[in-house]
């Protein structure tokens, strides 16, 4: 675990709004007392989505502007065969103050969990990006995160967490920050492109993974309210 501590030490982001269950602070682990077999809730998938995202700010204090808004979403759960899943949505052109983007009454789609499968956990990160030049590639991006040994250190830890039989809470908060640095990094173009980063926390154990609705919220960057559900 050296290597990965490094990198995380070096790489990760801290997020600016945060969710997680109290109890797994006190606990440390995903499953309380040991415990192997936790409850599901009903379905046979997990699916999170953003039903609204308002820009709280324009990033630039002499003009009201205009911006192109970038989503890259990274989700790691107990899918040991691909624990660390990215989402990366075309970008949303002509957002200014005060928008939503437009996204529509069904929402935006950013993570499946495997089919027929419901996780024992999920760590869901959301990066909000001004994409300030035609030129940003963000699948690009992403294949090069796949590429680099950073990651697959990374994935490493995140496959053994997926087949430990009591997950550490930390690690799993470790892996979903550091690979969202990695991205990150690879994205901004300059300091003022990260409008901010979200991220939460849930298990079947401590909170019926999450399912329901929730908002993240950073005064003067973004609101997001978005959506977990077990799909049928």
């Amino acid at each position: 675990m050296a290597d990965f501590d490094r990198i995380v030490s070096k790489l990760a982001y801290t997020a600016s709004s945060e969710y997680s269950h109290p109890k797994v602070h006190e606990s440390e682990r995903l499953t309380p007392e040991g415990a192997v077999k936790v409850p599901v809730p009903a379905g046979n998938q997990l699916f999170w989505r953003i039903n609204e995202l308002t820009l709280l700010d324009n990033f630039e204090w002499f003009l009201d502007r205009k911006n192109e808004i970038r989503l890259v979403a990274v989700t790691v759960d107990s899918n040991a065969a691909e624990p660390i899943q990215f989402s990366t949505p075309s970008v949303f052109p002509g957002i200014m103050k005060g928008n939503k983007l437009p996204i529509g009454d069904a929402g935006l789609g950013m993570y499946y969990s495997a089919p027929a499968t419901m996780p024992l956990y999920m760590r869901l990160s959301l990066l909000v990006i001004e994409d300030d030049t035609e030129t940003r590639d963000v699948g690009k991006a992403i294949r090069e995160v796949r590429e680099m040994s950073e990651f697959k250190t990374i994935l490493d830890v995140a496959k053994g967490l997926a087949s430990a039989a009591n997950p550490a809470y930390g690690t799993l908060i470790a892996i979903g920050d550091a690979v969202t640095g990695l991205v990150g990094r690879l994205l901004e173009q300059n300091k003022d492109d990260l409008v901010a980063y979200f991220a939460a926390t849930y298990t079947a154990a401590f909170d019926n993974l999450g399912i329901g609705k929730h908002t993240f919220h950073q005064d003067r960057h973004a609101r997001v309210q978005y959506e977990i559900l077990a799909k049928v």
